[in-house]
């Protein structure tokens, strides 16, 4: 994981890897996620995108409903990315 983060450089790219490697979230659901959904020292999945889609969509299943808990290497990415986005935009990484 180390070599691969390295190699992103520093930036954007870096920290969506980063947050990628530890929160476990399915694509479609991470391009989705916005600043708003983080609450309580946790995330809250509640939208998905797909390929198809132009707009967000409801998850398929009541158990797609979830929180997950926010570890420090997430923090760091999200608190890393901030800077880019956190100010300007609802969604926290612009993919």
């Amino acid at each position: 994981m180390s070599k691969i983060l390295n190699s992103c450089g520093k930036g954007q790219v870096q920290n969506i890897i980063r947050f990628a490697f530890w929160i476990g979230l399915r694509p479609s659901e991470l391009i989705e996620l916005w600043w708003d959904d983080i609450r309580d020292s946790k995330i809250w999945i509640s939208r998905i995108r797909t390929d198809h889609s132009k707009e967000p969509e409801v998850p398929k299943t009541l158990a797609d409903y979830r929180t997950l808990k926010i570890l420090h290497e997430v923090k760091k990415a999200l608190n890393s990315q901030k800077k880019y986005t956190g100010e300007i935009d609802e969604h926290i990484f612009w993919i």
